[in-house]
């Protein structure tokens, strides 16, 4: 597990404590995406997303 010593249960922040410090103190995680043009712009529920 993230920040859990498996050894001695110790917790901890790390690993994100790191990440923060390179994004002004935020952790952030998602997915990067981009539009790929096709027969519609319109994005609506339902619709196909690749990645």
């Amino acid at each position: 597990m993230i920040g859990i010593d498996q050894s001695t249960a110790a917790r901890s922040q790390e690993p994100l404590q790191s990440l923060a410090t390179c994004r002004n103190g935020k952790a952030t995680f998602g997915m990067y995406l981009i539009h790929q043009e096709s027969s519609s712009s319109v994005l609506t529920v339902g619709s196909p997303c690749h990645s």
